[in-house]
């Protein structure tokens, strides 16, 4: 009955063989690989200057709404989240299966159904010793540099993960690493609210992660939805009055 509601659904892949000589193709559900398929390294999915992080609008629900279905934005294979598990306003990371990408899903199911110009955004790999180039350089952050609404990368938008152990550093300190990842660690006073805020700052100003010493991270920007600008702007309100 899974097999059947899955092909009613068009949630299966074709693919054609090219493991053996016998032809045809492999019909496979969900993000399972057909024999002889593979999946670029993780760590192909390197930055370019001037890029956007990759994206993915190749998006549906299966299973009565219950299943987000979407195509990894880096491998392009299926990859199903179940709807109950995307937060409303901050929505959620995901790890693909298939080649350890990690992708972003905002929340945007207000109103219950699936947005027409929803856009699942993929990670991409940042020598870490690189970071505030491939920060400045990457046009979301530019725009919101233009005006003056970088703050708002405080508390969405922008993730980094270790490429090699998922650790994953806190937003404030990506957002100080851009500004001063080139200055002299020795005469720059970081008040961290945390030790593990600490940990990160100092680990990533030598270049490696504090957690298992790789010099690689996987790196997320993306735009900020109103819902979302709306959500903060009215915290901050709260928290001024």
């Amino acid at each position: 009955m899974d097999a059947y509601i899955t092909v009613l659904q068009g949630d299966y892949r074709v693919v054609p063989n090219t493991f053996d000589q016998a032809g045809g193709c492999f019909v496979m559900f969900g993000s399972e690989l057909a024999p002889g398929e593979t999946v670029p390294s993780l760590e192909s999915f390197i930055w370019h200057e001037g890029e956007e992080n990759p994206v993915s609008q190749d998006v549906s629900l299966t299973f009565e709404g219950k299943m987000l279905r979407y195509l990894c934005p880096t491998c392009m294979l299926p990859v199903r989240v179940e709807r109950s598990k995307i937060d409303l306003i901050v929505g959620t990371n995901v790890i693909c299966s298939n080649c350890k990408n990690i992708s972003h899903i905002p929340g945007a199911f207000a109103t219950g159904t699936l947005p027409s110009n929803l856009r699942i955004t993929g990670g991409v790999i940042v020598p870490i010793k690189d970071f505030s180039d491939w920060y400045f350089h990457h046009p979301i952050a530019k725009s919101l540099l233009s005006a003056k609404s970088t703050s708002l990368l405080y508390e969405y938008g922008l993730w980094g993960t270790c490429t090699k152990c998922s650790h994953q550093y806190q937003r404030t300190v990506l957002h100080l690493l851009s500004a001063f990842q080139d200055g002299d660690p020795s005469k720059i006073m970081f008040m961290a609210k945390s030790a593990e805020s600490a940990d990160d700052f100092r680990a990533l100003m030598s270049g490696k992660c504090p957690s298992c010493g790789y010099d690689k991270m996987i790196c997320i920007i993306t735009d900020v939805p109103g819902y979302v600008r709306e959500t903060i702007e009215a915290k901050r309100r709260e928290q001024n009055a």
